[in-house]
């Protein structure tokens, strides 16, 4: 089965390109992607030790980095962190078919953060 025709939702990307002088990300012009956007909760640590909740698991064809922004749906938005729902990305892996021809992407998107004790 191809993989694509199960990816049927519209996911909207903000490429994070860099930051300006007060160290606040900045974004390139939203684009949209074919993807399956997940809704759940993954456990895991961030660099600050805090417990970070990933709300959603985001199944794509196309590579997404570290930082860059997701929403499940279509979006002009200019900047994600005035949209809410955006989550930023704080993992992606690919997995390759057995031929390595295509790849299936999945991000890991915190919209939401709990500090653990």
């Amino acid at each position: 089965m191809n993989i694509e025709v199960m990816l049927n939702q519209t996911i909207t990307r903000w490429q994070r390109t860099g930051q300006d002088g007060y160290n606040k990300p900045i974004f390139a012009t939203p684009t949209t992607m074919s993807g399956r956007w997940e809704a759940g909760r993954v456990f895991g640590r961030g660099d600050d030790k805090e417990t970070i909740i990933n709300s959603a698991k985001v199944f794509l064809t196309e590579a997404v980095s570290v930082g860059d922004y997701l929403y499940l749906g279509e979006s002009t938005a200019t900047n994600p962190l005035t949209l809410s729902g955006a989550g930023e990305v704080k993992d992606c892996k690919d997995y390759p078919s057995v031929d390595a021809s295509v790849f299936l992407y999945v991000a890991l998107v915190m919209c939401g953060l709990y500090r653990g004790a």
